[in-house]
């Protein structure tokens, strides 16, 4: 976002060359200002800062200050939109693989290595031992582990899904060393329940 902000200032008037050269001086700052501070700080009027939000493709100064504290947040962009009644086609879109990315960035940068390691080894061991591995989910975690288990058994891994949460508590109990189970939450409030049976 920034260097689309850095490439457009030549062609920006020069209020709303002004308003970029603020933004580029210090985006982390801006990005939560109302947009009467960022018009006097810029020397402009409140309409130019939207005019220069347009300008680099943004609705509004809300989506052009959402995805600048994005760009600005160390690593993984803060995206979190909701999809509202009147939104466009296009705008869903934009809001739905936006919060994908932004989910998966943030599990990039915040996955334990080490865990993961572990994990991938335990795994790895049971399939080549001919273990069986279990993926237990429940509500849209159950779909996530029946893809799993689509994805490996493709692979002519020995797989089963479930989404019950008895039928996992009766299944975990006929595991036996070297089985593997994958638990897929995303709160962990779920997992650990049927855990702690």
């Amino acid at each position: 976002m920034l260097d689309r902000i850095k490439a457009s200032l030549p062609s920006l008037a020069p209020a709303g060359r002004r308003v970029g050269q603020l933004v580029l001086g210090d985006p982390r700052a801006l990005a939560n200002l109302p947009v009467s501070e960022l018009a006097e700080k810029a020397h402009v009027s409140k309409p130019t800062v939207i005019r220069f939000c347009r300008s680099v493709g943004y609705d509004g100064l809300s989506a052009f200050k959402l995805k600048l504290a994005g760009s600005v947040t160390e690593g993984v962009p803060f995206v979190r939109r909701s999809v509202d009644a009147d939104d466009r086609t296009g705008d869903v879109l934009v809001k739905v693989i936006d919060n994908t990315v932004a989910a998966l960035l943030k599990y990039r940068d915040d996955g334990s290595r080490v865990a993961i390691d572990k994990a991938v080894q335990a795994l790895a061991s049971a399939c080549e031992s001919g273990w069986r591995i279990e993926f237990y989910g429940a509500g849209n975690s159950g779909i996530v582990a029946q893809d799993a288990q689509h994805k490996l058994c493709r692979l002519g891994v020995n797989t089963v899904a479930r989404s019950d949460g008895h039928i996992q508590v009766m299944s975990a109990s006929l595991l036996g060393p070297g089985d593997g189970v994958v638990l897929i939450s995303n709160s962990g409030r779920a997992c650990s329940r049927s855990c702690a049976r």
